[in-house]
Formats: C-alpha cells, structure tokens, sequence
C-alpha cells in the first residue's frame, strides 16, 4: 500500500511539471542581459560618455572606477563558456557605439568584426543573439553635440544603426533599439545622476524621450523595407518603475509617488498605446503633445525590463535620488509582499494593451548577504506562467545579468550577476541561490530541444523525446550536491 501511493505521489508530481512545462511556449527564449560598458568599463570603452562621467568625484558611490570590469569585450569564450554552464538558449547583449564609432564618421572595423565573431559564436552554441544598439553608453562627440535633445542630431544614431542592421540582420533576428528612454532621460536631465548630470531640466528630458521614441520608429518603418526586414523582429526595452510610498497615510508621499511614476512609466506607455508622448507639467517644464505611431504599427514586440516597484519617502527628495531603478532584497522584504511579488504580473497584463509580443529583456535582483534570493526567482517564473495563462504573448526571459559588473552610479555596489566576479583574478562562481534560474532552464527547456528533434532523426517520434521527465529529474540531483559540498 505504501509503495501503491509513493508512486501515485511520483505520478501526479510528473504530471504537474508536465503541465507546468505545457504553459511556456515551444520556442520560449531563456537567456541572460548584458550591458557591454558595464562589462568592458571605461579602461576598453574610453570614447564613452560614461568613461567621461565616472572620472568626476562624487559621480560614483564610493568613487568606483570601472576600470576593465569583468574584460567583456576581450573574453568571448568566457562568456560562451558561462553561458553553456546556465543552459540557457540566448544572450542579450549591446554594441558599444563608442567602440564602432569613437570619432564622428570613423567607423571601426575592427570592432565591428569582434560583434561579428561573437554573434557566430553564440550560433554555433546554438543561442539566439538580441542585440541592442542603446544603452544608456554613447560617444563622447555625440554628448557633445546635445545627445538626445536635439532632434536633428537623431540623424547620428540612426546611421550607426543602420550600418550595424546592414551588417548582422543576416544573422541577428531579435533588435532592441533603445533601452529604457525614460529612466536615461529621467535620470541624466531630471535627477543628474547620470550623464549629462543635468538637474530638473524636465524640458530637456522630455525632449529625449520622445527624440528617442522618434529614432526607434524611423529604425522600425527603415528596416522592414529591408531585404532580411521580413525575418527580424524589431522592439525596444521599457521599464515599468513603479513607486509605492512607504507612508501611505501621508498625502504628500503618495502624490509624489503617482509623478515618479508617471515620469518614469506612465507618459512613456501611454505613448506606445495611443500614438501620442505627452509629458508636460506647466511651469516645471515639459513639451507638448507629439504625434508618434502606436505600438501595434512600430513595433514587433515590447521589452520589458522590471526588477521591483520602488519605495519612495521624502527623504529621497532630501539625499541622494537613490535608485538604480531597482531595489535589493532587504528593500523589497519592506514592501508588502502582492506589490514585490506579483509586480512582474501585473506589468505583463499592462503590455496586453499593445496587443503585440512581449519579452521580459531584464529582470533580477542584487544580491543580499552574498545570495541571490532563489524565492524570488520562483515568484517570477509564476508570474510569467500565469501571465502567459491571461493570455500574454510571452516570449522569452533574460536575467540580469550574467556577471556582477559596475551598476551605473553605483559602481560595484549592487551586485546582480548569476555569477560572482573576481575584478583582480577575473574568475567567476555561480552564486548561491542562482541555481532556481538554472534549474528552471533546465525544466522547461527540454520542450524547446524536442522541437527539433524530427529534423535529426526523423523516424523518432517528437513524443518519444518530450514525455521522459525523470531525465530532468536527474540532471537537477548533481545541483543537490553540489550545494552540500558547500
């Protein structure tokens, strides 16, 4: 009898992660996000703004210098290898423009070449590159010359990406354009704490934003004219920062939580439903209303980068505008646990509005007492499942990020990475806790291996390589180990 029910115990647990494995689709994307400045740092990236940046005191927490980071850009195999450990099937990574172009009209070749070479080698791994042609990093000529917030300084970035779309759109199916208009703009011209340092300048913020949004839909109707225009996928990546107040009996918090919100989220999203970007606040500046296309007709899928809705008290109007749009663990156990953990969700539901694909192209959470936490990963993948069962078009996932790198203001402070980073000896180790993520992978992806399995071998039915689960079982035992010999 006891026997009789330790199998039926077995049985419905496979059937369980049977249905579980059933939600995320057959092609479901699972990879990691880099950032290659973050990566390569000032040392490799010299001609960036943010190599310009970082060498004023007070710009960085504790005066980090980024150095070469974790040597991005001179460690492909590493970061192959890495890759391969993870199981994941795709690599979200950047181009560096400041690389390809560091002087107005020089283009690189050399550099243009290692994107090149490292897009080959993630095919050969089998991986699905996203590329990403802005992230917050540009050349230091094009700071120069306004960035952003002129209009007829668009035409700049517009031929770096087009030259890089002529050159990889062979290989490269998956674009992202721009990451995070909002939280550049926001952060560089309202709060000043990334370059250009400018401090509630909201007019030249908002003409960022919606310079950025015009460069993405002139890219967008550009290269669907394109010959490989039919066989990519084109989008750019928004994040849903969403501020919570921490003393909700106090009018004044929750107010100013609602304009965080809408400055960094809400003006942005309702641009991409409605075909218009609006952001304007009377005497604190602003611009008016501007005619873009929606979503649906300039956009082939919307990346969603989140990590956690954010506190927000007045002490953060009193110091220093804290945030890196993402909170630690510590920070996150201070908010109530259906907006920490269900924020995810309910950004997912917001994007059935567009009507169009989605891919989570950031999401993670920085490390506490030398761990990721594990809990947090699984809510997410909750979420996402029940997110796909509402009848979101989910995609793909990409953790950020890969390695603990240099996070922007905050130097090496935050650390995000599935691996920790050793700067002096540059060798890395998965983090305690990182294996939910790679345990994950490893369930769910075997429905994308059996997809192509017919091709290989086509007498074997695909039935025949799906429907043995113990398999997975016993690839997640090692992990068990593993964690006991530490």
């Amino acid at each position: 009898m006891k026997c009789l029910v330790m199998c039926m115990v077995a049985i419905a647990t496979m059937t369980l992660h049977s249905a579980e494995n059933q939600i995320f689709p057959k092609d479901f994307l699972w990879g990691v996000a880099t950032n290659e400045y973050q990566n390569s740092g000032a040392a490799l990236c010299p001609e960036s703004n943010w190599a310009a940046w970082e060498k004023t005191k007070g710009h960085i927490v504790n005066g980090d210098q980024s150095g070469e980071s974790t040597r991005h850009y001179l460690a492909i195999p590493q970061t192959i290898e890495q890759l391969k450990q993870l199981g994941v099937n795709a690599y979200r990574f950047s181009i560096e423009w400041s690389k390809i172009e560091p002087k107005e009209g020089q283009f690189d070749e050399v550099a243009i070449e290692h994107y090149s070479q490292l897009i080959n080698q993630l095919l050969k791994a089998g991986m699905t590159p996203m590329v990403t042609l802005h992230h917050f990093s540009h050349p230091i000529w094009f700071e120069a010359l306004g960035g952003f917030t002129r209009e007829e300084n668009n035409r700049f970035f517009l031929r770096f990406a087009q030259k890089m779309f002529n050159r990889f759109s062979d290989r490269v199916k998956l674009w992202c354009t721009i990451n995070k208009p909002g939280v550049y703009a926001m952060q560089g011209y309202v709060f000043g704490q990334y370059p250009p340092g400018k401090v509630r300048d909201l007019t030249s913020g908002a003409h960022v934003i919606k310079n950025m949004l015009a460069a993405h839909q002139t890219l967008y109707t550009a290269w669907k004219k394109h010959p490989n225009g039919r066989n990519v996928q084109i989008g750019l990546a928004h994040q849903f920062v969403k501020f919570v107040s921490n003393q909700s009996w106090y009018g004044m918090t929750n107010m100013l939580a609602s304009h965080f919100t809408y400055l960094f989220h809400q003006a942005i999203f309702d641009a991409l439903k409605t075909g218009t970007f609006t952001l304007n606040y009377g005497l604190l500046g602003g611009i008016a209303p501007h005619a873009l296309m929606p979503a649906s007709r300039m956009m082939d899928f919307i990346g969603v980068d989140y990590y956690t809705e954010l506190l927000f008290s007045m002490q953060m109007l009193r110091e220093r505008f804290s945030t890196s749009t993402a909170n630690d663990q510590k920070d996150i156990e201070k908010l109530d646990q259906a907006v920490s953990l269900k924020g995810l969700y309910h950004a997912l539901i917001e994007c059935k509005d567009l009507n169009i694909p989605v891919y989570i192209t950031e999401f993670g959470i920085s490390e506490h007492k030398d761990q990721i936490s594990p809990e947090w990963i699984k809510a997410q993948l909750k979420n996402m499942q029940l997110a796909i069962q509402n009848g979101v078009q989910l995609k793909g996932a990409f953790y950020w990020t890969l390695n603990d790198s240099f996070e922007w203001d905050f130097g090496f402070e935050k650390k995000f990475g599935l691996y920790n980073y050793d700067l002096k000896g540059h060798t890395f180790k998965l983090k305690k806790g990182a294996e939910a993520y790679v345990n994950a992978v490893k369930l769910y992806r075997p429905q994308v291996e059996a997809k192509a399995a017919p091709k290989v071998t086509p007498k074997i039915a695909p039935k025949k390589k799906v429907e043995p689960k113990p398999v997975v079982q016993k690839k997640a035992a090692p992990k068990k180990n593993r964690k006991r010999r530490r």
